[in-house]
C-alpha cells in the first residue's frame, strides 16, 4: 500500500504544534499541562481522504473530531532545479525564512488547542 504522504506530513505538523504548545504550558506552570500531556499520549490519527484525518482520543473520556487540514501548505519536490524553481512560484521559499512551516505551525496549533479545550 502506497504512503500517505501529505497525512503523514499533516500528522507530524499537527504533533509538532502541539509539543511547542505543552512546552509553553509547562514553562509557565500551567495548571492544564498534566492533563493535556495525558490527552496528547492518547492520540490516534487516522487517514480518512485527502486532507482530512480523524483524531480519537481515550483521556481523559474518548472522544473524536474530524480534521480537515486543506488550509494547509505542503513542500513539493526539491531535488532539483526544476523543482526547486516550482517551489519559489508557489512562493513556498524565500527570503523571509520557511513561510509554509511558520504558517503550518500556526494553523495546526489553532487546531490543536481548539482539540485541547474540547477533549478537556
Amino acid at each position: 500500500m502506497p504512503k500517505k504522504i501529505i497525512f503523514e506530513s499533516a500528522v507530524h505538523q499537527f504533533v509538532t504544534a502541539t509539543q511547542e504548545i505543552l512546552e509553553e504550558l509547562k514553562a509557565k506552570q500551567d495548571a492544564r499541562f498534566e492533563n493535556w500531556s495525558k490527552t496528547v499520549a492518547s492520540w490516534k490519527f487516522e487517514y480518512k481522504g485527502p486532507k482530512v484525518m480523524l483524531l480519537s482520543w481515550s483521556t481523559p473520556k474518548p472522544g473524536e473530531k474530524l480534521i480537515e487540514y486543506s488550509q494547509a501548505q505542503f513542500y513539493t519536490r526539491g531535488d532539483s532545479e526544476k523543482f526547486v524553481q516550482k517551489q519559489r512560484e508557489m512562493d513556498l521559499i524565500g527570503v523571509s525564512g520557511d513561510e509554509v512551516g511558520k504558517s503550518n505551525r500556526t494553523y495546526f496549533k489553532d487546531i490543536s488547542l481548539k482539540v485541547l479545550v474540547e477533549a478537556n
